[in-house]
């Protein structure tokens, strides 16, 4: 046997041969690699490990944020546009009336077609009866 076919490693039987042995990182996953690093603080090894990628991998896309731009804010933007509509869509047509309420103010808020104001409303019960309360009574007439 010639000496350069001995060095040649042999294909995996999980690859087929059609088939690159890589997978492009796509927006979404490179979103994901972002917010593990920066939200969940995981490291590059546990990225990797969670993602089912190498380092060097992870490392390279990180290494993209040291350098924002304007273009993959864009992209980065659109990936997520898409699962928020859908969860929203769900919501609209949820059979809770409660739940179609919230989703459509979330719609007509973003729209810049409602506006939404907090307002805090407290409540005192005071136990017992008229003549004996059991706990101090801020609305009883002072004697």
């Amino acid at each position: 046997m010639p000496e350069s076919q001995a060095l040649e490693p042999a294909p995996s039987p999980d690859t087929p041969s059609h088939e690159p042995a890589y997978k492009r990182v796509s927006v979404a996953e490179q979103a994901k690699i972002f917010r593990l690093r920066h939200v969940e603080g995981f490291g590059i090894e546990a990225i990797a490990d969670a993602l089912d990628r190498s380092t060097e991998t992870i490392s390279r896309h990180l290494s993209a944020y040291d350098q924002p731009t304007v273009e993959h804010a864009k992209r980065l933007l659109e990936s997520a546009a898409h699962p928020a509509a859908e969860v929203l869509v769900n919501q609209l047509e949820s059979e809770d009336e409660r739940i179609q309420q919230g989703a459509a103010s979330k719609v007509l808020t973003a729209a810049g077609l409602m506006t939404t104001q907090h307002v805090q409303v407290g409540v005192q019960v005071v136990l017992g009866t008229p003549d004996t309360p059991v706990s101090y009574d801020p609305f009883a007439p002072k004697s």
